[in-house]
């Protein structure tokens, strides 16, 4: 796994150095100077070049140490045994530098072959070393020899002996390759994760390849113990002011203001300098920050309990002194609760988590909730019980189902306790919400009984609003549309009476969803009335609802273009203001639209997105069916266990809308199998339930289904949609409606039950999405008819992967992911380097990328690698 980190997104140093060996085996000698900061992969960028280019050069390699009193000449000892043996006994016997040094240069000069000098961490390097790399470096141009310097310039301070070397190197002998932080992207490569959580790990290492690697291989949350380590060597011999300094800022999460600074210690400048030339501090005019935030943490948990608590207290009162403004606010939280001030955490936890929550950070204000929670005494029953109240709906929001009915269960103990019936009541409905998001209707249903049965024995008030508009919402969910419009009128009257803006708009859209499902297109307008109410009063869970079910409802009928009118929208609102319930969703239903549009790699990529980043069984269902039915239609692995998950999450709901999309990817995935027995199976009885509750496009979509395995389940019943149209042998008319709404792979069905003609061109269709398992049963039907001219389709290399690599460019991509250079990728495969660049452009445009560590990151992303059985084994 090292190797691999410090190998992404360093092929051009590698060319580099490549093109300065070149240089040196025609007798223009060089120096390379391979720096940056510790644990940037310097050794392993010089260990994989020396590795390449061994056959093709000596190797001589020496290291300087950080000892208390470091060996003269130390590296040169590491040399000696590739010198002749009279200069090894010269350097025994402690002979003069000049003779050492002109007899090294002697046998470079001799030598037959190229030599490739490597000397590490010449930061640490003693004054004979120096002065050796001071001859060799100024004599290198005459040689046949790479020499090759690394060293931390994090290290190497303007009074730095070291600086008097480099700077009187010839200008023309030297390459300088600074080895950067590795991107996001390459982060990612390596974590083979979320975005979300390969940028957490790039922002806690700053991209530091030692510290990508030691975080990813412990657990999350925990500081490794190499790191720990690492930083308090770096700080352990520092004086006391310096250490004051660092221990101080250790305690300050982000930059530590000057100001600040000087207000708690009054450093001298001495101490800020000793600080930074720790590697561990960046002083700058305004701040002072640690340079990565995993040494921040271990210097901050090697400070004891009682040092650190007054030391934030002192940070405390330095920002209380001061005028408070927003900004300041979770700051200030911070450093209250770590200094056990109670008082200040709970008054100023919750302005924080107002202010966040009207940013749309509705995730930092959950956790500021959570903050006063912890420090609110048991006996605060309403603040407590507020409080509880205020985190579950900022959960919900987020999507973190789970703790917020955690936060709802403890409240609704509380208000119990005070027999506060309303509230109650309250949160009843709330739980009954959440649990729909479960999938746990039985419950959903118990608690929202609970919540009508002790409100309705209250003067009405907005608590039973929010019953009646809740009751109404469980109801659309299942179809029952006329009684989920009843409940709906009840709950609207309610609010219309109490001025209850946030209950209408919620409920007209449940109603507007409802009347969709009973085939009233004065639906669409109920569900406009929702959106534009919510966005005038900046209501932004209805917001956020209102487009998903704009969104849904569309996709639900096949009309993508309307569906996408607020999808985009709705998706950048939701992400925007950290919505996650609703954007995970919506993505949901964008993978829908995709995957029947025959994007099929995007419709992938939204899918994976969900799976990846909630446990939600109601966010999920969508996602698995929707990536399941890729892979079924594809023939990779794994899909049908991805639809059997759906199955296992929609079972539950009882609702048709969940319960049908499961049932037709259970029934075409046996479909393509040959099992017709399983179709019917499948479909029977979500047919029974659609037709129960009159949903239309289902109804003929299983019913299409059923017909696939010998059913007559329409009769002469009218047709309603292009699945309609095919049972009644209207094939022609289906696909040029399929073509119409841009649905290419059931145009490609309907194809496939005409003509020869018409099948030749489904065969086409289907190729060009992929779809090999149906492209196979129309390809076997012609050829066992005795049609000529039947393509044999995508070769299965390059059907595999869903970018459509051949199995050169697959290669191609293995190895640059590698790290490797274009010159190097040649060598392998025996091509030339121009031909590899014509390979790598090709992936890049496939994958649509820019970088080629950014191809890398999309095939790991995309699990192209593991889909191909083509992974690079790590070296």
């Amino acid at each position: 796994m090292r190797r691999v980190a410090v190998l992404l997104e360093r092929d051009h140093f590698l060319e580099e150095l490549d093109a300065a060996l070149r240089d040196a085996k025609a007798g223009r000698g060089t120096v390379a100077l391979v720096y940056g900061e510790a644990g940037i992969g310097k050794t392993s960028v010089v260990e994989r070049f020396v590795e390449l280019r061994r056959q093709s050069a000596r190797v001589m390699w020496g290291r300087c140490d950080p000892l208390f009193t470091p060996d003269p000449l130390g590296p040169l000892h590491d040399m000696a045994m590739h010198l002749p043996e009279e200069w090894r006994r010269q350097l025994q016997a402690g002979a003069n530098r000049p003779a050492l040094f002109s007899g090294l240069a002697q046998a470079l000069r001799k030598a037959g072959e190229p030599f490739i000098l490597v000397i590490e961490d010449v930061h640490w390097a003693d004054a004979a070393t120096l002065d050796l790399l001071k001859y060799v470096g100024r004599r290198v141009q005459d040689l046949r020899a790479l020499v090759i310097l690394t060293y931390r310039d994090d290290e190497v301070d303007h009074a730095h002996p070291l600086w008097s070397v480099l700077g009187n190197l010839p200008a023309r002998t030297v390459r300088r390759l600074h080895l950067p932080p590795l991107s996001e992207a390459a982060v990612a490569t390596l974590a083979g994760r979320a975005s979300a959580q390969a940028k957490a790990i790039h922002e806690l290492s700053g991209g530091n390849p030692f510290f990508v690697v030691e975080l990813l291989a412990h657990p999350e949350g925990s500081l490794p113990a190499t790191i720990r380590q690492a930083t308090l060597a770096r700080s352990a011999h520092a004086s006391a002011p310096a250490r004051a300094v660092l221990d101080f800022c250790a305690l300050v999460p982000g930059r530590t203001e000057r100001w600040l600074l000087e207000t708690a210690l009054h450093p001298s400048h001495a101490s800020l300098d000793e600080a930074a030339r720790t590697g561990l501090l960046v002083v700058e005019n305004e701040a002072v920050h640690f340079r990565h935030e995993l040494a921040r943490r271990a210097l901050e948990d090697a400070l004891p309990a009682g040092q650190a608590e007054a030391t934030h207290g002192v940070v405390l009162a330095a920002l209380l002194a001061r005028e408070t403004d927003s900004v300041q606010l979770s700051r200030i939280v911070h450093h209250a609760a770590r200094a056990r001030d109670a008082a200040t955490v709970i008054r100023y936890a919750q302005a924080a988590a107002r202010h966040a929550a009207s940013l749309g950070a509705h995730r930092e204000a959950a956790a500021h909730y959570a903050t006063a929670i912890a420090f609110t005494e048991p006996d605060d029953v309403d603040g407590r019980a507020t409080l509880l109240e205020k985190r579950a709906h900022e959960c919900h929001l987020i999507g973190q189902i789970d703790p917020a009915i955690a936060a709802r269960r403890e409240a609704l103990a509380l208000r119990r306790s005070q027999h506060n019936r309303a509230l109650e009541g309250e949160n009843l409905q709330w739980l009954s919400r959440l649990h729909w998001y479960l999938g746990a209707r039985a419950e959903a249903t118990a608690l929202s009984d609970d919540s009508i049965r002790i409100l309705t024995g209250l003067p009405p008030g907005p608590e039973l609003a929010l019953a009646y508009s809740n009751r109404s919402t469980l109801l659309m969910l299942e179809q029952e549309n006329a009684e989920a419009i009843a409940w709906g009128n009840r709950a609207l009257e309610l609010a219309e009476a109490l001025s209850l803006t946030e209950v209408k708009t919620y409920t007209l859209n449940t109603v507007g969803c409802a009347e969709l499902h009973d085939g009233m297109e004065k639906g669409w307008a109920t569900l406009e009335r929702s959106l534009d109410l919510a966005q005038a009063h900046d209501m932004e869970g209805n917001v956020a609802r209102a487009y998903t079910n704009l969104a849904w409802h569309a996709v639900a009928v096949r009309d993508y273009r309307r569906g996408a009118q607020y999808l985009e929208p709705g998706l950048a609102y939701a992400i925007e203001r950290e919505l996650d319930s609703w954007t995970f969703y919506m993505l949901g239903v964008r993978a829908r639209a995709y995957l029947d549009q025959g994007r099929w790699s995007d419709a992938a990529n939204d899918a994976e997105s969900v799976l990846r980043s909630t446990h939600a069984p109601v966010m999920r269902l969508f996602p698995l069916v929707v990536l399941g039915l890729v892979r079924v239609r594809r023939g990779d692995p794994g899909g049908e266990e991805l639809i059997d998950q759906a199955a296992e999450l929609a079972r539950p709901t009882g609702e048709i809308t969940r319960i049908g999309p499961v049932a037709l990817a259970t029934a075409e995935a046996a479909w393509l199998r040959g099992r017709l027995p399983d179709v019917r199976q499948a479909t029977r009885d979500a047919y029974e339930l659609a037709l129960h509750r009159r949903d239309v496009y289902l109804t003929g979509e299983l019913a299409y289904w059923l017909w696939r395995a010998g059913d007559s389940p329409l009769g002469d019943a009218p047709a309603a949609t292009p699945f309609d149209l095919q049972i009644k042998g209207e094939w022609q008319a289906a696909a040029a409606e399929w073509e119409r709404i841009s649905c290419p792979y059931e145009e490609a069905l309907a194809l496939a039950d005409g003509d020869a003609f018409a099948r030749l061109k489904a065969l086409k269709i289907l190729d060009q999405l992929g779809a090999a398992p149906a492209a196979a049963i129309i390809r076997r039907g012609l050829r066992a008819e005795g049609v000529r001219g039947v393509p044999r389709g995508v070769r299965p290399a390059t059907r595999r992967n869903e970018a459509g690599l051949t199995a050169r460019e697959m290669t191609i991509l293995e190895l640059l992911s590698e790290g490797l250079s274009n010159r190097d990728i040649g060598g392998r495969l025996g091509i030339s380097a121009k031909t590899v660049d014509h390979h790598v452009s090709a992936v890049l445009g496939k994958l649509g990328v820019g970088s080629r560590g950014e191809a890398a990151a999309e095939a790991r992303t995309r699990g192209l690698f593991t889909r191909t059985g083509e992974a690079p084994a790590p070296k």
